[in-house]
């Protein structure tokens, strides 16, 4: 069996590093192959190999629709689905106030996160932000080996379209803490914040006097 395993972020590739350290079965009866980035997915999708399944984690590249016709593909998104679609779904989740999100699977398909769900699991989104990707690893990991012990007989649960809520992607800019922050903002908002903004997302800042952005890479409530 042939699976394609796209992902660049570290707790993703970790998660694979899990699958085949643990379930010797899966590891066995697998011929895991790895694309880090775009030019390495693109030699995959240019060459003779048939995939039996693809699999995108944390991946920020859009797919060919060629691709998702050709091989079935299964992307992992941070979040309960279908709530919380688009870019930036952890950071968005914490900003908001979120404790608790979900972990889901689901089949892509032409339209963004929009595919019927294959797995979902509950996690916290407590903490900060290295823990709650912490979580991610072995979340990812059981949701793989369930994907790969189930292939031939998954169940496919369509989203609830009126349940939906779609996010665009952050940008750096977004990542500044104003002046009408302090004066319209709770602590614990401020400091949701700054934590969804931690390493390797372009972290919280304020704009000094002289136009020099001090960056706030951790902060706690008293």
């Amino acid at each position: 069996m042939n699976v394609l395993f796209c992902a660049y972020r570290s707790w993703a590739l970790d998660s694979l590093d899990l699958i085949i350290s643990d379930h010797s079965q899966l590891a066995t009866n697998c011929n895991y192959l790895v694309a880090k980035d775009q030019e390495e997915f693109n030699s995959y999708q240019n060459s003779n190999l048939n995939l039996d399944l693809a699999f995108f984690v944390g991946w920020s590249w859009k797919i060919p629709q060629r691709f998702l016709e050709k091989n079935l593909s299964i992307c992992f998104h941070p979040s309960p689905l279908p709530k919380y679609r688009g870019g930036s779904p952890i950071q968005h989740q914490i900003i908001n106030g979120e404790k608790k999100s979900c972990g889901t699977f689901f089949k892509m398909t032409r339209d963004l996160d929009a595919g019927p769900i294959v797995w979902q699991k509950e996690y916290s989104l407590e903490g900060e932000l290295g823990e709650v990707f912490s979580r991610l690893t072995p979340l990812v990991a059981e949701g793989v080996k369930f994907i790969l012990e189930n292939f031939e007989s998954l169940i496919y649960v369509a989203q609830i379209e009126s349940d939906r809520t779609f996010f665009s992607r952050r940008t750096p800019e977004m990542s500044e803490i104003t002046i009408e922050d302090f004066k319209n903002m709770t602590a614990l908002e401020l400091h949701n914040k700054i934590r969804a903004l931690q390493d390797p997302y372009p972290n919280a800042f304020i704009v000094t006097k002289d136009g020099s952005k001090l960056f706030i890479l951790k902060s706690r409530i008293k």
